[in-house]
């Protein structure tokens, strides 16, 4: 099966004959089947970022685009940088 294939149509994985990302120090081996009532589609992701794209169209799919780009602001924040805030000894 295609790494990413949904009701037939086929998603681009990562490039060259290896589904590894050159960046990547693992792989995934996971089949996941999801069902809904037009009908169900098989993934079979091998990366974080075939399993990402999977993760984002069953959301947006269930959620709606906005709703989707909403959820996706509130993981990544937690990976933003933030100031550093200092500590007085003193301070309660």
């Amino acid at each position: 099966m295609p790494p990413y294939e949904r009701q037939g149509q086929v998603f681009a994985s990562s490039p060259g004959p290896s589904r590894e990302s050159p960046m990547s120090s693992h792989t995934i081996d996971a089949d996941i089947k999801v069902k809904w009532a037009e009908g169900q589609s098989a993934y079979s992701p091998g990366t974080p970022e075939e399993l990402l794209l999977i993760a984002v169209d069953l959301l947006v799919r269930d959620r709606g685009s906005e709703a989707t780009r909403s959820f996706i602001e509130q993981v990544l924040e937690r990976y933003a940088p933030h100031e550093a805030i200092a500590i007085e000894p003193d301070a309660r």
